[in-house]
């Protein structure tokens, strides 16, 4: 009966793991993609030649909103690399917010595996802030 309840754990476990990773890697391409798009494409002054009505404030919002739910789904993520860990949800956030910083990206690097993941965190928050966010506010409304 225990070996049963193991089984399933370790089922629902690699069920969450697979599932947050395609989460993950889809939202952070998603993501990337868009707001590099929106970055290098030329701003068109007439409303009548734009595609969106988006204004720079809805953007920064939009972008804001994006990092938040990279960090997010980044601590979802590594807290389904290494459960086991003493206090695994409060050390997987630590991480995540550690990583969307760049203030320690050697905390998530522990865990075997996880470098392709915390790389992903870098360059999707790169392009939001370094990109997306420092050409928002420099645009005109």
């Amino acid at each position: 009966m225990l070996i049963g309840i193991f089984f399933y754990l370790e089922l629902i476990l690699d069920f969450l793991f697979w599932f947050s990773s395609v989460r993950f890697f889809s939202r952070c391409s998603e993501i990337s993609i868009a707001f590099y798009k929106d970055v290098v494409s030329k701003p068109k002054n007439k409303m009548s030649e734009r595609n969106t009505f988006l204004t720079k404030y809805d953007r920064i919002r939009l972008a804001t909103v994006s990092y938040v739910e990279i960090y997010i789904l980044s601590a979802s993520l590594y807290f389904t690399l290494d459960p086991s860990r003493p206090y695994a949800w409060l050390n997987s956030v630590y991480d995540s917010l550690s990583v969307g910083t760049f203030t320690n990206v050697g905390t998530a690097l522990n865990c075997i595996g996880s470098e392709v993941y915390v790389f992903t965190q870098i360059l999707t928050t790169l392009v939001l802030v370094i990109m997306s966010l420092a050409v928002y506010v420099g645009r005109s409304k």
